[in-house]
């Protein structure tokens, strides 16, 4: 897979138009998390022929992330035909993105066909926010996975290392990561209308 440094929003839109696939790496320098992040993805770039990894330093450019709404880094933005069809925050392991670049994860899909969400919610058991998320998913008859992380040291320490955030409520939607009890993040990427 072919890697390009882009300067800015116009540089990444170009890059958009002439190729099919684009993996867009949104990173700041001094971040061991984007270091991380960046390090894997590279790794895994090399294992796929298809599409294009574009390198996104927040650092020096400071219009590509506010187009898409990224508040945090690292982000992987992934385009298909020139449309976002993925975002994922956070440090992944290089096996979850040589699957990501070569097509080969699995999506479970539902009896109608319709993709169904990974969805893990990562609590403690004083957290009441964690209850009003949980009774929130139940309601809208969303499948979860629950990890406490006060009994899993490793799980928490993971799960700083991919979003960089040491509080719960964290909502793991496919990859994409909602801190808090943000009902408006949650509706849109788990496709809610109330």
């Amino acid at each position: 897979m072919k890697v390009e440094t882009i300067k800015n929003y116009q540089g990444l839109s170009d890059l958009l138009s002439a190729n099919r696939k684009v993996y867009c790496l949104i990173f700041k320098p001094d971040s061991e998390i984007s270091s991380c992040a960046s390090t894997k993805l590279l790794d895994a770039a090399k294992t796929s022929d298809d599409g294009v990894l574009a390198l996104v330093n927040v650092s020096e450019v400071r219009d590509v992330h506010t187009k898409y709404e990224v508040t945090s880094a690292p982000t992987l933005l992934v385009f298909e035909n020139g449309k976002q069809t993925n975002q994922v925050k956070g440090c992944n392991d290089t096996r979850f993105y040589k699957n990501l670049v070569n097509g080969t994860y699995f999506v479970r899909t539902d009896a109608n066909g319709n993709a169904v969400k990974s969805v893990v919610v990562y609590t403690t058991p004083t957290c009441t926010y964690c209850n009003s998320i949980k009774s929130y998913l139940r309601k809208h008859q969303i499948p979860f996975r629950e990890v406490d992380i006060s009994k899993d040291q490793k799980q928490a320490e993971a799960l700083v290392k991919q979003t960089g955030q040491q509080g719960v409520p964290q909502t793991n939607i496919n990859g994409t990561f909602v801190v808090g009890f943000d009902t408006m993040k949650l509706n849109r990427l788990l496709e809610i209308r109330n």
